[in-house]
């Protein structure tokens, strides 16, 4: 295993590499990156590489790794009508390229979705969403205490959103009560993993409707552990926590 320096400098260097070969004649960005059937943009514009270069982030020991999953959108970058690297959306939460042979999670993963939201590509952030509420239906599946361990799984791909991504993928959506419960049961974490979910905050970044939603849902239950949770991380006394 690396140390933390070797990691460090592995990450400046792949992200050196990158950037030096961003700075191109043209882009041509595709729907996914596995048939690369659809282009939905192409740019010669000087902007649009300096934007991608501010927007690609890469976290501290975040990579590289890989994974089965089709990517997109894919960005391709040309020199000369031949393209010399690529660079990939991997569910939002990761950046893929060519340069690091997999994928990495970004620092910032909002800056990076709305690179692809200002050029009319919202299809990344969009296909986000769904993942993740496809990922709150398995989380959502089983009991809050004495889970199977495999449920683990579920709430790591979780874990690796912001709280306000979370959010912004379920509140103005009619939830299922598969989905109400996995999003109930991941806000309501017995073990908060910043700077995922910061308890004294969270009625600032989980809205008042939501949180009452979540409430009642939770309310439902016969389960008294699952109530005395929800109680204390959406009713009225979350902010003196």
């Amino acid at each position: 295993m690396l140390s933390s320096f070797a990691a460090a400098r592995t990450r400046q260097e792949h992200m050196a590499r990158l950037f030096a070969l961003i700075d191109q004649d043209e882009m041509i960005v595709y729907s996914e990156g596995f048939r690369r059937e659809f282009v939905v943009y192409r740019s010669p514009k000087r902007k649009d590489f300096e934007d991608l270069k501010r927007a690609t982030t890469l976290k501290p020991k975040g990579g590289p790794f890989l994974c089965a999953c089709v990517d997109g959108p894919e960005i391709a970058l040309l020199k000369k009508k031949k393209e010399i690297a690529a660079v990939w959306n991997h569910e939002g939460t990761a950046i893929g390229s060519s340069v690091w042979k997999g994928d990495w999670y970004n620092a910032d993963s909002d800056r990076w979705l709305r690179w692809f939201d200002a050029r009319g590509m919202t299809g990344a952030r969009e296909l986000e969403s769904d993942r993740i509420r496809a990922r709150l239906i398995w989380f959502g599946s089983g009991p809050w205490s004495g889970f199977p361990g495999y449920e683990e799984i579920a709430a790591k791909l979780l874990l690796q959103y912001p709280t306000a991504q979370l959010v912004a993928a379920v509140e103005n959506e009619n939830l299922t009560e598969e989905e109400l419960e996995g999003a109930a049961r991941i806000l309501a974490s017995w073990r908060p993993a910043k700077p995922f979910f910061v308890h004294p905050e969270l009625r600032t970044v989980v809205p008042a409707k939501l949180r009452k939603t979540l409430l009642k849902h939770c309310l439902k239950s016969p389960d008294q552990d699952k109530r005395d949770r929800a109680q204390r991380a959406f009713g009225s006394d979350t902010a003196s926590r």
